[in-house]
């Protein structure tokens, strides 16, 4: 398209064929980003504005879509897909970064297409899913954006087979954040809760696929333990069946391992009835977990001892009759 116009009207185009021109441009440097990456594609772009006295804005808003499209250029090889599996390092990470939180960091719109692009990248690397980050920033610039992506909720369900980061940091506190956006579960307990209830109660018991045929299927307790904790914050914990192998084979994992579930979600489970038989049976599993501290499965986890001291605590709290049995 760009040489048709330039055949047709020369290089000192004005008007809207300098619009249609631009539009071509924009389209035609996506498509090399994806393919030469950002660097190359910024020098024919450079070349563009003075060949054709591009306007300023004009500049600027592709220069922001060859970025974009840029991120692309990491899938093309084995080498450079090593920088999406991994972003703590490389170009890829570090471009990541400044798209997010440097230079478009108050343009909601891009912030989603930033996600939607990078969810699309790890999707096609293989690798867990990008793009909860940008939508949560975007989400913060301009929450009605979640009323215009109603995949938005599969992406949730989605994310909370991953670690979450809940509460407010002091990092967040310093940006203007009050709500704990990083955390999936937030979304869903304040937006989606009624829709994701089902899918909820169905998750305490999920199996984790295994890649061969001939392996087992195991409890995926990340994800056990997430919708446990928001189906706990509803008010929920009751729903749970087999509370006390729920406890032992997902949420003490969960609790000392990944952080997945807090200390009021344990008090939740605990304030659910049990028998005297059911408590000797917690006491004693959490005194095992104390021995596992010292040498054992947890003795590397720096918050284990004290989590655990809370779990001791809560459940002689929230069930007296029985403590006071159990001594």
């Amino acid at each position: 398209m760009v040489g048709i116009l330039v055949k047709a009207f020369g290089d000192n185009m004005t008007g809207p064929v300098l619009e249609l021109l631009s539009t071509a441009i924009e389209y035609d440097l996506c498509v090399l980003a994806r393919k030469d990456g950002k660097e190359a594609t910024l020098k024919v772009l450079d070349d563009y504005r003075t060949r054709f006295a591009l306007p300023g804005a004009t500049v600027r808003q592709i220069t922001r879509e060859v970025r974009l499209h840029s991120l692309w250029y990491f899938t093309t090889t084995y080498q450079l897909q090593q920088q999406v599996m991994r972003t703590d390092f490389g170009e890829f990470g570090q471009e990541i970064w400044r798209l997010t939180f440097q230079d478009y960091k108050d343009n909601a719109e891009f912030l989603w297409r930033l996600g939607d692009t990078l969810y699309e990248i790890s999707k096609a690397c293989n690798r867990v899913p990008l793009g909860f980050v940008q939508w949560a920033n975007a989400y913060w610039k301009d929450p009605a954006l979640l009323e215009k992506h109603p995949e938005f909720f599969d992406r949730l369900m989605e994310e909370l087979r991953d670690e979450q980061s809940p509460g407010v940091s002091e990092h967040m506190r310093a940006q203007g954040i009050t709500e704990p956006i990083y955390d999936a579960r937030f979304y869903i307990k304040k937006f989606y809760y009624k829709k994701a209830r089902p899918a909820l109660v169905a998750g305490l018991t999920a199996l984790r696929k295994k890649s061969r045929p001939e392996d087992k299927d195991v409890r995926d307790t990340t994800f056990n333990a997430n919708c446990f904790a928001i189906l706990a914050d509803k008010g929920e914990a009751g729903v749970v069946e087999n509370r006390f192998e729920f406890f032992r084979d997902v949420l003490v994992e969960a609790g000392l391992r990944d952080n997945a579930v807090q200390i009021e979600h344990i008090k939740a489970l605990f304030a659910e009835p049990m028998t005297f038989e059911e408590y000797r049976q917690y006491r004693e599993l959490i005194d095992e977990c104390r021995r596992e501290t010292i040498d054992g499965r947890f003795q590397s986890f720096s918050l284990a001892k004290d989590m655990i001291e809370a779990w001791q605590a809560a459940i002689r709290e929230a069930q007296p009759q029985h403590t006071e049995a159990y001594r």
